[in-house]
């Protein structure tokens, strides 16, 4: 399982149900921790799959591992990526 799998799996899966200020703290954490693996593989990981054409965005979201989302388009994936995991990870506040 990649690091982004796992997030998605762990923080934002339906299955889950962190509230939304749980999953702010969760993201928060990753960010703060001193060990920069994890966040360090996210960030290669998402900025591979930005910078593809061939991303499904849809699949990651929605999948027997874990359900985050169901989105009708790779687009609208993508920005749900962008918005939810990219933005509060990796641009300064």
């Amino acid at each position: 399982m990649t690091y982004l799998e796992n997030l998605l799996a762990t923080v934002f899966s339906a299955d889950v149900g962190l509230s939304d200020s749980g999953i702010a703290r969760a993201l928060a954490d990753i960010r703060a921790n001193p060990d920069r693996r994890e966040l360090d593989g996210l960030r290669d990981e998402l900025q591979v799959m930005l910078n593809s054409n061939d991303a499904d965005w849809v699949s990651l979201l929605g999948n027997e591992k874990s359900e985050v989302i169901i989105v009708d388009s790779q687009e609208e994936g993508r920005k749900f990526i962008v918005d939810n995991v990219w933005n509060p990870l990796f641009t300064e506040k």
